[in-house]
C-alpha cells in the first residue's frame, strides 16, 4: 500500500480581514460590478463559485477580464446569478477573496500571504493538490476544458488547458489548497483557502512563497 506523502510546512505571514461591501450586493448587476471591482483591486486569477443550479468556474486576465464557463459552455456550466449562488471564491498564488451568503445577507473576506510580520495571523501552513472530478476531456475555446466522468455523469468547464499526453489518457488539473495552521498550541488548522490550478504531478511549493511564475497562475 502506498504511503501518504509527508506534508511539510512552512513559513508565511499571511492575514484575514473581511471586505465590508458585499452587503450592498442586490441583484445580478451589483454581483458582477462587486466581482469586477474585486477582480481589479486584488488581482486574482481564478473563479470557482458553487450555485443552487452548478458549479461555475472562470479566469480573469485584465486584457480578456472575466471568462466563465457559462461564458463557453452554457449547458454545462450556470450563469452568475445574485438569486442562485451560494457561495464565490476568486484566488490566486498570493490572494483569496470569499463571497458567501448568509442569513443576514452578503458577506465577504480577503486573505493575503506576504504582509508584515506585526499584523499577520498564522506564520505557519501546508499546501497539498487536490483531485478535480474527470476522465474525459474535451478542448474548449479560451484554453478551457470541459471534463466529464462517465460513470457520475458529472461535467464541468475547467479554465485549463487540454493536456497533450501522448498515448495516455489525459487527466483533469490538480487544485492548489493552502492550510494554515494555529499559531500557538496544538498544531491545527485554522483555515483553508485555494491558491490556484496546477498541472497534474506538479511539485508543491518548497516554502510559503509564491512559486516561480506560471504555477498556479494565469498567463493570458
Amino acid at each position: 500500500m502506498a504511503s501518504e506523502p509527508i506534508r511539510k510546512i512552512h513559513a508565511v505571514n499571511a492575514k484575514s480581514e473581511p471586505l465590508g461591501d458585499a452587503s450592498g450586493i442586490a441583484d445580478d448587476a451589483g454581483l458582477l460590478a462587486w466581482l469586477q471591482k474585486n477582480l481589479k483591486e486584488h488581482a486574482p486569477t481564478w473563479l470557482l463559485a458553487h450555485a443552487d443550479d452548478g458549479v461555475i468556474w472562470g479566469r480573469y486576465t485584465p486584457k480578456a477580464g472575466l471568462v466563465t464557463s457559462h461564458d463557453l459552455e452554457p449547458t454545462v456550466s450556470p450563469p452568475l446569478r445574485e438569486i442562485t449562488l451560494q457561495q464565490a471564491r476568486l484566488f490566486a498564488v498570493s490572494t483569496e477573496i470569499l463571497l458567501w451568503r448568509d442569513e443576514d445577507g452578503w458577506r465577504a473576506r480577503l486573505v493575503q500571504d506576504g504582509c508584515e510580520d506585526a499584523v499577520s495571523q498564522w506564520h505557519e501552513c501546508y499546501d497539498e493538490h487536490q483531485m478535480l472530478w474527470g476522465n474525459r476531456g474535451t478542448a474548449l475555446e479560451q484554453d478551457f476544458t470541459l471534463w466529464e466522468e462517465g460513470a457520475r455523469g458529472l461535467r464541468h468547464a475547467v479554465p485549463w488547458p487540454l493536456p497533450e499526453t501522448g498515448t495516455k489518457p489525459p487527466v483533469p488539473p490538480r487544485l492548489w489548497v493552502r492550510h494554515y495552521l494555529t499559531p500557538s498550541g496544538i498544531a491545527a488548522v485554522e483555515l483553508s483557502r485555494l491558491c490556484g490550478l496546477v498541472a497534474e504531478g506538479a511539485p508543491l511549493p518548497v516554502s510559503g512563497d509564491s512559486p516561480k511564475a506560471g504555477v498556479g497562475e494565469s498567463t493570458q
